[in-house]
């Protein structure tokens, strides 16, 4: 077999520590906008409150079969995600020439993919700003066209990490959720206030401040 199908343990290490550190880079802008929009949402942050405590007691150490569980919390982030997506665009080279309505694209085109705007295609996401987690129901899922919703890119380039991504999300969120109730986000009252400073990834201008009250 061809040798170049292996890799080193030095590949292994780099594709890993890649693994890791993309998806923490992603992942604490997505976990700060999701503690804001659940303090915006407080009927919203109660079902994730109430999910993670039905599937936890005061005893029990959150379990990989747990958070596997937590499929509200998980639409949560799903949404959270499609509003402020952590990866605003992805570069694509176009390898063969393609028509898209009336526009065309040659061949060996390098485009920008807007993930920013694709996720508020008023078209495709009826009332884009609104915070709504059941937008992820398995059955709304189906009747949105494929490639609609694309937070971690898609196809032989989208991201390492994104089973990586989304247990880590889930776990932090968890854990601060079953000990702490969000109050408020301190800088924004409404979705439409955050605005976002765009680079390779999409952090708010004015941070993720919230206050937070201990369920205990």
């Amino acid at each position: 077999m061809n040798k170049q199908n292996y890799l080193t343990t030095d590949g292994l290490l780099e594709e890993g520590a890649l693994m890791l550190l993309a998806a923490n880079d992603s992942t604490t802008p997505a976990v700060g906008s999701a503690l804001v929009l659940l303090g915006m949402h407080p009927e919203i942050q109660e079902k994730v409150y109430q999910e993670i405590s039905l599937l936890t007691d005061d005893t029990q150490d959150l379990t990989l079969e747990c958070v596997n569980k937590m499929n509200y919390l998980e639409r949560v982030i799903k949404e959270t995600i499609r509003i402020f997506p952590s990866v605003p665009f992805i570069l694509r080279k176009i390898d063969e020439e393609i028509e898209l309505d009336s526009y065309f694209v040659p061949a060996n085109c390098e485009i920008l993919i807007s993930i920013s705007q694709l996720h508020r295609w008023p078209d495709i996401w009826p009332n884009p700003l609104k915070f709504d987690p059941d937008r992820f129901l398995p059955e709304e899922v189906e009747k949105r066209p494929r490639g609609a919703y694309l937070p971690f890119g898609a196809g032989a380039r989208n991201c390492i990490g994104i089973k990586y991504a989304m247990l880590s999300m889930k776990v932090f969120l968890a854990v601060i959720l079953k000990r702490f109730r969000i109050l408020e986000a301190i800088d924004y009252k409404r979705v439409e206030d955050i605005e976002m400073d765009i680079f390779l990834f999409g952090i708010a201008k004015k941070g993720y401040r919230i206050r937070v009250e201990d369920r205990n």
